[in-house]
Order: C-alpha cells, then structure tokens, then sequence
C-alpha cells in the first residue's frame, strides 16, 4: 500500500488486489494483511501488505477517517506477471 496525504487532506493510494500472484505463499495475519515471501520483482519480501478484493472494502474500512472517493483499477498481464491495483483518491474527514 502506498499512502500519501498532500496539504488538502486528500490521500492517494493504492493496494494491491488479493488475487494478484504477489499473495501466493503469503503468510496471511490476523488484521488481513499478509507478509509477502514470493516476489516476482525480488524487492518485497518480507514486506507487510494489505490486500483487498474490492473497492466496497477500501470504502468499508477507510470511511470512519476518509469521504468523497474516487477509485481506479488497473489488471494487467505484466509479461506473465499478473498485476492487479485499486487506486484510492479520497479527502480526510
């Protein structure tokens, strides 16, 4: 997940699809996010991320602290490397 929050408060981010290949082998943790132990790329390992399987939960989950969303999603076939990203643009509350 990347978050940034520019002086507006409003937050970009973007997720990582749980079915994209990055979760295989992950090691799944109680709050959802998963410690990723194969990286197509070799720069993730270890790393802790959130996965999600649609923009209904990133809405469920940020509305408490965030409003007014605007979503995006990429699916693409990276030379057999399957990438799928949700795209957040959101205002802090």
């Amino acid at each position: 997940m990347v978050n940034q929050l520019n002086d507006i408060g409003t937050s970009y981010e973007s997720y990582y699809a749980r079915r994209t290949g990055i979760f295989d082998g992950a090691e799944d943790l109680k709050d959802g996010s998963s410690v990723i132990n194969c990286d197509p790329y070799g720069n993730r390992y270890g790393y802790r991320l959130h996965g999600v399987t649609s923009v209904d939960e990133i809405r469920k989950y940020f509305s408490p602290y965030f409003k007014n969303f605007s979503f995006g999603h990429a699916d693409n076939d990276y030379y057999g490397i399957s990438e799928r990203v949700f795209w957040v643009v959101c205002q802090q509350r």
